[in-house]
């Protein structure tokens, strides 16, 4: 960033057996949209439960 500071992302990436369709999700465009936080949440902990062969 122009003052030196590191601007960092946290990216999780599930990965099924097959190839299929693909999706981006971001919350918080605008700082204090904090609902989006919660239903990613959710998402990456119903993905991380999920068997490998059934994650598309």
């Amino acid at each position: 960033m122009a003052f030196g500071d590191v601007l960092s992302l946290q990216v999780y990436k599930f990965i099924g057996a097959q190839s299929g369709k693909k999706v981006y999700i971001q919350s918080n465009l605008y700082g204090a949209e904090i609902s989006g936080n919660a239903v990613i949440h959710q998402l990456i902990e119903f993905f991380g439960t999920k068997k490998k062969k059934l994650m598309i």
